[in-house]
């Protein structure tokens, strides 16, 4: 059976690849990117998409390898 950590971890950083492979979708099709992009003009807002699921890759392999560990309760 797979540990629910390394689930969610693996399952996290794929859905961010993904994010990452539609940076431009999101940002010119939903309603945070047209927000982000009338902020920040629509090259920032691409960038910022990137960096966020970026971060999201980063933590869920983090999370998946076992460098951050969520609190457990007794």
């Amino acid at each position: 059976m797979v540990d629910p950590q390394v689930f969610v971890g693996v399952t996290v950083a794929m859905l961010c690849c993904f994010g990452l492979t539609r940076h431009r979708w999101i940002v010119e099709h939903t309603t945070k990117g047209h927000r982000l992009s009338a902020r920040f003009g629509k090259v920032k807002a691409r960038w910022i998409v990137q960096c966020l699921f970026a971060a999201g890759v980063l933590f869920g392999g983090a999370l998946a390898s076992g460098l951050i560990n969520p609190i457990r309760w007794n």
